[in-house]
């Protein structure tokens, strides 16, 4: 049998300083007894990225991979102005265009809005 490094008991370590805005979760899943170093290699890993709003509500949480090839982020916020919970997922390298990935989508959204007969009000995004 090989021999796993895999845990799936993290514990997560607030960083001091933010990442595109966002408050910054390490994660740490135990001591590599071999390098005395945390696992930074379990695919189980992620790191955990939050934003508040000005009442001190989670309105966004996004986890992403910390090792792979293509490491992911998987997103989920709440749309202002909306009962709507959004979930996305993406390559990492775009974490840091999670401001206007969020305002993208909301416009999309707000441009479906109906009156109660389900007359658009204003023009779909994306239609000519």
């Amino acid at each position: 049998l090989k021999s796993s490094k895999e845990s799936w008991d993290f514990e997560y370590s607030k960083q001091p300083n933010k990442v595109f805005g966002l408050t910054y979760y390490q994660a740490n899943n135990g001591i590599d007894p071999s390098t005395n170093q945390p696992w930074t290699d379990n695919i189980a890993g992620r790191d955990l990225y939050i934003y508040r709003d000005a009442n001190n509500n989670i309105k966004t949480l996004i986890l992403c991979d910390i090792v792979g090839q293509v490491q992911s982020c998987h997103h989920d916020f709440f749309v202002s102005n909306f009962p709507v919970k959004v979930s996305i997922s993406y390559n990492r390298t775009y974490l840091k265009l999670w401001r206007q990935t969020e305002k993208n989508i909301a416009a999309i959204l707000d441009s479906w809005v109906v009156t109660n007969d389900g007359k658009l009000i204003k023009k779909q995004a994306g239609k000519i």
